[in-house]
């Protein structure tokens, strides 16, 4: 036996009511954002600004 048998007539009409409804739970997807990281910066590779030293900053040459 079914489930809808041992339903009454006012549950079946709303059980057919949600068979009928069109359903549109799809995520949508967020793109990737692409992160532009300069890892020559982040590792300190290209330090070839300024040191620290005699209590405080000078021009490295």
């Amino acid at each position: 036996m079914k489930l809808s048998d041992h339903l009454k007539p006012e549950q079946l009409k709303q059980l057919e009511k949600m068979k009928k409804k069109p359903r549109n739970h799809k995520r949508k997807k967020k793109p990737k954002k692409e992160e532009n990281i300069n890892w020559h910066d982040i590792m300190n590779s290209n330090n070839r600004g300024m040191k620290r030293g005699k209590g405080g900053a000078y021009r490295n040459a």
